[in-house]
């Protein structure tokens, strides 16, 4: 198999049918499609099945519960069998037939792990171009190599083609972020590959959306989180285009966002804009997100309060089942986001399913008799709840097994 195509899709049946004929109308003899449903509630996997008819052996279907692109892309990661990785988007699509071919060819020629082509944006049919490489090339050039320390690209993805080897050697993914997962993803593996090819060719047609977008507070946080990635990947390599894209992003992209989100006192969003101050600060960029000094000054005078972990109860690279959800559960999973101290193989809540329609993946409490993780921590604050939840988790036999931890105590932020 030469190629592995990967398209997460949620409930994209306005264009996914557009997307599937520009897949396999590629060259490329040998390719695979790979669709992975992230538990769609629209037609989406009708669709899928329907054109799986239509190419019998190409395409295939995955699925899961709704967690979100990057665990969905993981999982196509994981099954891809191509010698090529690209990912896809549901609504968008290639530019022609044969781009994915010169992509694979120029890799092979130019003895490089990954290679990119030109992006264009597809507003409601009315076409522009994304500027990215297009200055780099003359007249006469169609291919060339390139370093990342010159240009510290983080964004369209979708636009290269990777070497399936290569991401596995180098145990390349996406980080498990509900937003900005691509970023830290392709910063990390142009830096590790150093040296990759450039083709003076469109590639791929982003379809710009007319709707304005609208983020919730987990998305908020993710979206801190895989900036602060980036600001590791610059800070540990020296790149210094990537910093200042990172605080561009910062304190105009997503500015107007994260302000609102922080407007409704989210403490955890001010812990990560703090800490990723901090970062900046060492980085020899004081004051560099000046835009949010205000929003510091206002709880530097105020006890905002955290929720702690308890380490002490449980060990470094422990996997741990994380019960509860509400305003506890999901400060304590965003510490474990960004810290990596412990992995949770499973978080529930007894609201799972209206927690699953906001896009939360969370579980039942019965799903817990099939993980084997040794530690419950149970992500309550009151002790007569706690102690509630406890008594019905002593009341299954599978509980002998397991750890209760738990009331969580509150810890006083210095922000």
């Amino acid at each position: 198999m030469e190629l592995s195509i990967i398209m997460p899709v949620y409930n994209g049946e306005e264009y996914i049918r557009e997307s599937i004929e520009s897949a396999m109308a590629q060259t490329v003899e040998e390719k695979e499609l790979i669709c992975i449903d992230d538990g769609s509630t629209d037609h989406s996997a009708e669709i899928i099945k329907e054109m799986q008819k239509e190419y019998p052996d190409r395409i295939r279907l995955l699925s899961q519960h709704n967690q979100g692109a990057a665990v969905a892309r993981n999982y196509g990661l994981s099954v891809a069998q191509g010698e090529y990785i690209v990912f896809l988007d549901s609504d968008d699509y290639y530019y022609n037939a044969d781009v994915l071919r010169c992509l694979i060819d120029a890799c092979k020629r130019m003895h490089v792990p990954i290679c990119a082509g030109f992006e264009m944006y597809d507003r409601g049919g009315k076409y522009s171009q994304n500027p990215m490489y297009r200055d780099i090339f003359s007249a006469d050039e169609e291919a060339k190599i390139v370093h990342y320390r010159d240009f510290q690209f983080s964004y369209y993805y979708q636009s290269y083609v990777f070497q399936r080897d290569f991401l596995e050697k180098h145990s390349l993914d996406f980080p498990l972020l509900r937003r900005y997962q691509d970023p830290p993803f392709l910063a990390k593996a142009l830096s590790i590959a150093d040296r990759y090819g450039v083709i003076a060719k469109d590639i791929y047609c982003y379809r710009l959306r007319m709707k304005p977008m609208k983020f919730s507070p987990i998305q908020i946080h993710d979206i801190l989180c895989g900036i602060e990635l980036n600001i590791q990947l610059a800070k540990e390599g020296n790149y210094e285009i990537l910093l200042k894209r990172c605080i561009k992003c910062l304190n105009e992209e997503f500015y107007t966002y994260i302000k609102e989100d922080i407007k409704n006192r989210d403490v955890e969003a001010i812990f990560l804009l703090h800490k990723i101050d901090e970062m900046l600060c060492d980085s020899g960029y004081r004051n560099a997100i000046k835009a949010y000094e205000n929003i510091f000054s206002t709880f530097a005078h105020n006890e905002s309060w955290i929720y702690q972990f308890p380490y002490e109860f449980i060990p470094a690279k422990a996997s741990i089942i994380l019960y509860g959800a509400g305003k506890v559960g999901k400060c304590l999973y965003r510490q474990l986001q960004y810290s990596h101290y412990a992995h949770v193989s499973l978080w529930v809540d007894k609201n799972w399913k209206e927690l699953a329609e906001n896009h939360f993946f969370i579980q039942s409490p019965e799903a817990i008799k099939d993980d084997d993780s040794k530690y419950i921590l149970i992500a309550i604050e009151k002790r007569e709840i706690y102690d509630e939840i406890v008594e019905e988790i002593k009341s299954h036999d599978w509980n002998k097994s397991k750890k209760l931890i738990g009331p969580v105590e509150k810890a006083i932020s210095s922000i």
